[in-house]
């Protein structure tokens, strides 16, 4: 048997061992981790697509932002038709029970364009109304491009608007006068409408009158930025919410929402998604489109809506006192503390 004095005479001489051995092994293991480093760095810049393909994100100004949420109050705006709702053009049926996300697209009058002249309360309110003209009424516009219109009022002066309309529908396809009238839910929104409210603007421009309040930016795709708008006189606008590129600048990814005949939309063009940067370019950049960047952008304001809080930005007035403190009673929570905003998203959530 060894002796307390021997057993630690060998542990120490074995630990001298192992000591020496590493310090002797210590600089081939850092040469070869060095070379590995060199290998990686060497691997990544010999591949110069995945550098490229590498994002980053552009610092967007506050009315950029601004923007971008104007825009998803009404994409992310919620409500269930009562009724089922001709769109426009009887291009389809918004179906009664079925919850449908942003707002009808249609030529309303002016006093009911969402959320412009009628709010998005207002509106929300209506569709609540089994009675509302959202259901019995459908707003009706003629588009006399040919003056065809002024031959009309001469024969028949006794005809107020909706006269000439009601008289213009009674003609077959072989009239002399092809005017064409557009019908749509009576309470809706069109795409240049969509833009004009998303820049902040007081009222609702034609696409044929937004290049007067914006800067003409060209027509190419590294041009974009997130708020501009993507504009075809006279056709349609659509507005540019994200716009993703590579550490070279290039652009990968194009993020857009519109107002389209199926109502308020939001598709990514490029990177992983279902369209291509080659799709993005056929149906805009080829067909004339021009981007527009309006000139007041970094002073657009935000301003936030009880009816949908973007990114839960619950303020007090989301709900009527008298319920947030019957709530905060049942739940014996104290009404005035920050557990009343998750009250208030609970209560929102139900309500819809």
């Amino acid at each position: 048997m060894f002796s307390l004095k021997q057993k630690f005479n060998i542990i120490l001489s074995k630990g001298v061992i192992i000591v020496l051995l590493l310090t002797l092994l210590m600089p081939f293991f850092l040469a070869f981790n060095t070379t590995e480093q060199a290998l990686s760095i060497e691997r990544q810049s010999s591949n110069p697509q995945r550098n490229q393909n590498q994002t980053t994100n552009t610092q967007l100004s506050t009315g950029q932002e601004n923007i971008v949420k104007r825009a998803r109050q009404v994409f992310e705006f919620e409500w269930t038709p009562l009724r089922d709702i001709r769109m426009l053009d009887n291009m389809g049926t918004y179906r009664a029970g079925i919850t449908i996300r942003g707002i009808p697209y249609g030529f309303p009058n002016e006093s009911n364009y969402v959320p412009f002249n009628t709010s998005l309360a207002d509106f929300l309110r209506e569709s609540r109304n089994i009675n509302s003209n959202l259901y019995t009424t459908q707003a009706f516009r003629i588009q006399d491009r040919n003056r065809e219109l002024d031959g009309l009022r001469e024969l028949y002066p006794e005809l107020d608007n909706n006269g000439l309309i009601e008289l213009i529908l009674s003609f077959d396809e072989t009239s002399e006068y092809s005017i064409y009238v557009s019908s749509s839910p009576f309470f809706s929104l069109d795409c240049s409408a969509f833009v004009s409210w998303a820049w902040g603007l007081e009222r609702r421009l034609m696409t044929s009158a937004l290049s007067t309040v914006a800067d003409d930016m060209g027509n190419s795709i590294q041009n974009l930025q997130v708020g501009d708008a993507l504009n075809k006189a006279s056709d349609h606008v659509l507005l540019i919410t994200d716009v993703k590129r590579n550490t070279r600048g290039n652009v990968t990814a194009v993020e857009v929402m519109e107002q389209y005949f199926r109502g308020t939309l939001r598709r990514t063009y490029g990177d992983d998604s279902e369209f291509t940067l080659h799709d993005f370019n056929s149906r805009y950049i080829d067909r004339g489109f021009t981007i527009l960047r309006y000139t007041n952008r970094d002073d657009v304001v935000y301003v936030h809506d009880c009816v949908v809080p973007i990114d839960n930005d619950f303020c007090r007035n989301c709900f009527s006192p008298q319920t947030i403190y019957m709530l905060a009673r049942v739940l014996r929570v104290n009404p005035d503390s920050e557990i009343q905003y998750l009250i208030y998203r609970s209560y929102l959530l139900l309500s819809r």
